[in-house]
């Protein structure tokens, strides 16, 4: 209250934000309206925005995420992206359903299990080829580096994630003095399993453009959805 003034103030307790999703993997455009932005999920796991995250009793915050990318190429053949340097030449190939400009705020470079790429086969001749075919191998993309090829994620995986580590919290008598020593700044595979996000609040903070899968089963949403031709 304002002393002298008809007025009150307050602060937000709560939000609800609904979106309307386009759906990715169809050849026609289809909408579903209307869900709840807790029923969402962002496609990259561990995103550095916000990318608040704790480890025992540490408290950090992303900074960078390197992943490797397993891809169905062709005929049964599969490759996967490593490395981080390497991996920005997927940059270069073009997501098949996004038909969003590269140069676009809206548009953003996450990999998700199913996503289709289409690219020169050239770049991924660095890529470590798990299984060879006689039309898709190491030896084929040096052979024909400009040939147009697509190819499916199938998998993504972190391979490792540097953390600014911000402060140490509450820990037990027990476990305080070997909780001391701060946690490295470059989480191997097996620090990734111990991790936690700290995300209470990405719900509200869901933007036009995020790529997110969703936590119901697809048929709830069957009923709700919209074919626009």
């Amino acid at each position: 209250m304002i002393k002298g003034q008809d007025s009150q103030r307050g602060y937000v307790c709560s939000t609800k934000v609904n979106c309307h999703l386009k759906v990715m993997d169809t050849n026609v455009l289809t909408v579903i309206p209307n869900v709840d932005s807790k029923l969402l999920e962002p496609v990259m796991y561990w995103d550095p925005e916000p990318g608040n995250v704790t480890l025992d009793s540490w408290v950090g915050k992303i900074e960078f995420t390197n992943e490797e990318i397993t891809l169905y190429v062709g005929d049964g053949a599969e490759c996967i992206v490593d490395d981080d340097e390497f991996s920005n030449n997927l940059y270069d190939f073009e997501d098949v359903k996004d038909e969003r400009c590269k140069d676009s705020e809206f548009y953003a470079k996450d990999y998700y299990e199913g996503q289709e790429l289409k690219g020169e086969l050239g770049l991924l001749e660095d890529a470590k080829w798990i299984k060879s075919t006689a039309q898709f191998s190491k030896a084929q993309a040096r052979k024909h580096p400009k040939k147009i090829v697509t190819v499916r994620v199938k998998k993504v995986e972190p391979k490792s994630i540097d953390v600014n580590w911000l402060c140490r919290g509450y820990a037990t008598v027990e476990k305080s003095l070997s909780q001391m020593v701060t946690p490295p700044t470059t989480l191997k595979p097996d620090d990734i399993k111990r991790l936690r996000k700290v995300d209470c609040f990405w719900p509200s903070s869901v933007q036009i453009g995020d790529k997110v899968g969703n936590k119901v089963p697809y048929n709830i949403f069957k009923s709700s959805i919209k074919v626009l031709f």
